[in-house]
């Protein structure tokens, strides 16, 4: 474990170790009348070494004399400080001594009959180097406390007491049974000490380590936000484990808290209570591509709907205070919450992120409530809602249905997943491929298509979404259009749905990849899902990153557009914006004064100068102009509704009544 330095003594003419202090003449002998062994003797016995061994404690210095045959005692500095040791061929009563500060001298019976006491002992500093029975290179306390419990001859075990990784060493002996030498550093503990191991708290969130004898569920290849969401889907779910770095490992799940859950020290892992993921919440008044998603408080889901379809849908719901999606702006599910970003409970997920309501610019068109058509100055409304025949925008059956002013909104609508439909639903039919069940909800799973199932409000046809079961394993369900049944009975779109033992008879098995998933070289050579690109690190998307430079038209669209908040121009590699968006001045890509107006960059994407609903006009927004047939209010705002193009109107940047 170290290299020792050895210096041996030929008569009474003793050089000393370089460095060794000259202690005093001899001035007697050692007690000749003591009984053996004599343990801690003050002084040492000059004349009679025959062995010296520079810069040892005393731990390290019985070691050398029980692993020598010819050593009867030793001495060395009895505070356990880095001192010389020195070997004897005689023991301690028939050693001449003298005495020296804080020396002492050791019969060889002293190290063999060295013990710590107790029945239960922690962190004792050394180690039982002569009774080792197994040894673990380069592991450290941690897991050497897992490797005691898990072998039934086990009582305890040594290793680095700092964490830091070093040499597990087991025992079948407790401490107290085990002959130890003192080691810098090292420390000696009963199995019963790793098996109390325990943190301390009622509410304990990224505690250092996991529980892995008290794993109940796992779920490989998950990051932190999913497996909080996996516990708190879980009633017996008390506390969790995952990297807490937000990367994809391994998550545990565990039934009691993580104060009565015994633990080791892992790289990088955390426990925390199932209270840490219910009220965890991000800050801020308004908050603005916050990443995770708000999975518990959902009220609205609108599936297929990339983020700027999103805000349209929030915009245009009085109730919705804020919404997330995918923030790349490829076609993700949109979700929408009663509550503002701050005060919804959120978890991480990939290129997911959350919004508040007012984030950014509103789209075209009069929101719900407000006017349209025919006696609202010939208003459309916001994308997916109707004007009613009373000239207001909005959804419900009465303002789709009789009356319903096409040319100026949506009419005949459908309902989406989890809204009513059917006759406990006012009669609404659902949206194409979805079904309603009898219970009078919108969706696409075996409770919504199957038993029960309206007919004359959508479809009946049974078919699982993503991540719901299929196959034999699954009840013999099919999947829902375009999804592929995995060998293992869950549906999807990835390579893992519908590659090797993909299930024909239950779903799609053509191979293409999803939006963030893998393609190209890198990724078995898939290619993308119809419409996606492959980036060139082989992933793929329909941003700019994966549309751009390096994107592989061999395993999928390479059609450039920067999408919203994306880079455009010189600032971005000479992208340009997708259609309709403009290149602001800075480079970015969007729809509003600041990318239209002042700077845009036309050779890369529109610059209509003029504010759309909801945006700033007048002297109150740098004296823009409002788009064509908007109105400027005297608040400087925007908009078509008769605050916007009645008392007040600012003529000079608008439309006006």
């Amino acid at each position: 474990m170290r290299t020792f330095s050895i210096i041996t003594f030929v008569s009474s003419g003793v050089s000393l170790a370089a460095g060794a202090t000259e202690p005093a003449p001899a001035n007697g002998t050692a007690p000749k009348d003591a009984a053996a062994p004599q343990c801690g003797v003050d002084g040492w016995g000059r004349t009679t070494i025959y062995k010296t061994y520079t810069g040892n404690n005393l731990g390290l210095c019985e070691e050398l004399c029980l692993a020598d045959s010819l050593c009867e005692s030793y001495s060395d500095d009895k505070r356990g400080v880095t001192g010389n040791c020195y070997l004897y061929k005689t023991p301690v009563k028939d050693t001449p001594y003298s005495d020296y500060p804080n020396w002492a001298m050791y019969d060889r019976q002293c190290a063999l009959d060295k013990r710590p006491k107790g029945n239960k002992l922690c962190e004792v500093p050394g180690w039982g180097r002569r009774t080792i029975y197994k040894t673990f290179a380069g592991e450290n306390l941690s897991l050497c406390e897992e490797r005691c419990i898990v072998d039934p001859e086990c009582k305890s075990y040594s290793d680095d007491k700092r964490g830091a990784g070093g040499n597990c060493y087991l025992y079948k002996t407790s401490v107290e049974n085990t002959p130890y030498a003192d080691y810098p550093n090292w420390a000696m503990y009963d199995r019963q000490c790793a098996l109390d191991k325990r943190p301390t708290g009622k509410k304990l969130c990224e505690v250092p380590g996991w529980g892995r004898r008290t794993i109940y569920k796992t779920f490989a290849g998950e990051n932190l936000g999913l497996c909080e969401e996996r516990c708190l889907a879980d009633p017996d779910c008390k506390s969790y484990s995952d990297d807490k770095r937000g990367a994809s490992g391994n998550c545990y799940l565990y039934k009691t808290a993580v104060e009565d859950t015994p633990y080791a020290d892992y790289p990088n892992w955390a426990m925390y209570d199932r209270q840490c993921a219910i009220d965890k919440r991000p800050s801020g008044d308004l908050l603005c591509g916050v990443p995770g998603w708000g999975r518990r408080t959902i009220y609205k889901t609108f599936a297929g709907v990339n983020l700027a379809g999103c805000k349209t849908r929030c915009l245009a719901d009085p109730e919705c205070k804020s919404y997330s999606d995918d923030e790349r702006g490829v076609s993700g599910n949109c979700y929408l919450y009663k509550t503002a970003v701050k005060d919804t409970p959120y978890a991480p997920y990939p290129n997911w992120a959350m919004y508040d309501r007012n984030c950014g610019e509103k789209p075209p068109g009069a929101g719900e409530g407000e006017k349209c058509g025919k006696d609202g100055n010939n208003a459309k409304c916001a994308e997916g809602l109707c004007c009613s025949k009373d000239s207001v925008c909005g959804k419900t059956e009465s303002q789709c249905g009789v009356g319903c002013q096409k040319d100026f909104g949506t009419c005949l609508p459908g309902s989406g997943p989890g809204e009513r439909c059917g006759t406990q639903g006012n009669n609404a039919k659902c949206l194409p491929s979805l079904c309603c069940s009898q219970y009078g909800y919108c969706g696409t799973t075996p409770g919504h298509c199957g038993t029960g199932c309206q007919p004359a409000f959508g479809n009946c046809t049974t078919g699982s979404g993503p991540g719901e079961r299929c196959g034999p394993q699954g009840g013999n369900l099919k999947c829902a259009t375009g999804l592929c049944c995995s060998q293992y009975g869950y549906c999807g779109s990835s390579d893992k749905n519908c590659g090797t033992g993909c299930q024909p008879d239950f779903g799609n098995c053509t191979i293409g990849s999803g939006p963030g998933e893998r393609c190209g070289p890198e990724g078995n050579n898939l290619k993308c899902a119809t419409g996606l690109c492959c980036s060139q690190y082989g992933y793929c998307g329909s941003s700019d990153k994966n549309c751009g430079t390096g994107c592989q038209p061999d395993f999928g669209k390479c059609t450039p557009g920067s999408g919203p908040g994306e880079r455009c121009g010189p600032e971005g590699n000479n992208r340009k914006c997708a259609t309709g968006l403009c290149c602001s001045q800075y480079g970015y890509c969007g729809s509003s004064d600041k990318n239209c107006g002042l700077g845009c960059q036309p050779d890369f994407g529109n610059c209509t100068t003029g504010s759309g609903p909801g945006e700033r006009c007048g002297p109150e927004g740098n004296n823009m102009k409002c788009a064509t047939g908007l109105c400027c209010s005297q608040y400087g705002y925007c908009g078509s509704s008769d605050k916007n193009c009645g008392t007040g109107c600012l003529p000079d940047f608008g439309k006006c009544n």
